[in-house]
């Protein structure tokens, strides 16, 4: 069954502060963003535009960086479930961003990925039969259970053969009921959230399984720079490892 990319998030911790007006999203991108939200005197940014129908978010602070792929208007009034696209399609533009950015990126002591991925099911007993397939050393009753979450960090040594580096792989599993409906704004006035039946969208179950991999605190100085792109793409097979075969060690 096709998983969907809910988001997708690379977030890198610097070595040194970031520059103070960082040009990085129009230097990726090639346009300006839509909007821009700048606090300089606790030097935080955020620029937020459109990538491919997609929306892309650049978040700035003292010490880290965040990069975020979330779904863009057309995702959210599309299909049942709200995604940027299949997880394929989703990597597919978000990748090839975040290998660029790297490349000129200020050094990085920590890198991480993270990924929030859902795989349509019938209804929740559908979806705790997969759990179960997912994670094998969890027992779930299907039908006498309810509000489940399992969360479980797996550190592995790293595939890039870098002296004492190792990723956590921190993974959360649940199953979850997702219904649309819109919101109306009066200028002065709370939001209104609707409650005529014709308002609101109908609801999809699905497995959700959030995913953070990430290298581990312990690893003390730089990353290699020459090295970051090939530490990425392993937190993406790894990620993709997990989301495939389920709770493995």
């Amino acid at each position: 069954m096709a998983q969907f990319a809910e988001a997708l998030r690379l977030t890198a911790f610097l070595g040194v502060s970031p520059p103070k007006d960082p040009t990085w999203w129009s230097d990726l991108t090639g346009s300006q963003p839509e909007t821009r939200v700048s606090k300089p005197q606790v030097g935080l940014s955020q620029e937020t535009g459109t990538l491919e129908g997609r929306t892309l978010v650049l978040s700035v602070q003292p010490g880290r960086v965040d990069w975020l792929l979330n779904p863009g208007p057309s995702q959210l009034e599309g299909s049942e479930i709200s995604s940027i696209g299949e997880v394929t399609s989703a990597l597919n533009i978000f990748v090839p961003q975040m290998l660029r950015w790297l490349e000129t990126a200020p050094p990085i002591t920590r890198l991480a990925y993270g990924a929030t991925l859902l795989e349509p099911v019938g209804d929740t007993s559908a979806g705790y039969n997969r759990l179960a397939e997912l994670l094998p050393a969890v027992h779930i009753d299907p039908k006498a259970s309810s509000d489940f979450l399992y969360q479980i960090n797996r550190p592995r040594k790293s595939t890039s053969n870098i002296e004492n580096l190792s990723v956590n792989r921190l993974s959360a599993w649940s199953v979850v009921s997702l219904r649309k409906f819109s919101i109306s704004f009066a200028v002065g006035s709370p939001p209104i959230i609707p409650v005529e039946p014709s308002q609101v969208g109908e609801t999809a179950t699905a497995v959700r399984i959030a995913l953070d991999i990430s290298t581990t605190p312990n690893f003390h100085g730089e990353l290699p720079h020459v090295r970051l792109g090939e530490i990425f793409e392993e937190f993406i097979d790894l990620a993709a490892e997990l989301a495939t075969r389920g709770d493995v060690a």
